[in-house]
């Protein structure tokens, strides 16, 4: 057997397993949005802001962003609780380097 095909085997399960538990993640927190994610997503859905699609709760591995246009490439994040946490901004702040080049 190639070995290359049995370490791609062996990341696609890894990955697929990160997927799907951001996959539910991201479907919990549309399900049970913060208060300033639903009020913000009442004016962003169906279109309502200059005719532009928003999707909510997104995924962009590894991050779940709260708000996506992807015509823009525009990700918007609401401060909530967990936002609110020093070690979490910084860490933030480091990764959206990557969000860049989506």
């Amino acid at each position: 057997m190639d070995t290359n095909k049995l370490v791609y085997s062996i990341n696609m399960t890894r990955d697929d397993t990160f997927h799907q538990k951001l996959i539910y993640h991201a479907r919990e927190s549309r399900r049970y949005p913060t208060p300033a994610e639903k009020k913000l997503w009442e004016h962003l859905r169906k279109k309502q802001l200059g005719g532009l699609k928003f999707r909510q709760q997104h995924i962009i591995d590894p991050y779940i962003v709260d708000f996506y246009c992807r015509e823009k490439k525009l990700v918007i994040e609401v401060d909530g609780g967990t936002h609110l946490k020093k070690a979490f901004t910084k860490k933030i702040e480091k990764d959206i380097s990557c969000l860049k080049d989506v």
